[in-house]
């Protein structure tokens, strides 16, 4: 896509990692890449309704999937000390509340 012929196939993980970090320093590879993945994040939730797809895609980007598989679906159990799982929370709630509103 980016014009790069490279043989990934020779490196091992570490290489990989590596190359890939690299590759995400680039604006328009890491645009590209966190648009799909993104993307990938709100099909994965599309069960959950448009809206709610969005919200589980969100909290998933910033937080994890595991993360968003076992959140309840109300922001307000994100927020510190509601008793979800920990302070690392509130920071999804925040990104949830600056993106969305």
């Amino acid at each position: 896509k980016h014009g790069d012929n490279t043989d990934y196939s020779v490196l091992n993980e570490g290489q990989k990692r590596s190359v890939a970090k690299q590759l995400l320093l680039n604006p328009e590879i890491n645009k590209d890449f966190g648009s799909d993945y993104l993307g990938s994040l709100i099909k994965r939730y599309s069960k959950k309704g448009k809206k709610k797809s969005i919200e589980y895609a969100l909290v998933a980007y910033n937080a994890g999937m595991g993360v968003a598989d076992d959140w309840d679906g109300k922001r307000e159990s994100l927020k510190y000390g509601a008793g979800f799982m920990n302070d690392k929370d509130e920071e999804t709630y925040n990104y949830l509340n600056k993106i969305l509103g």
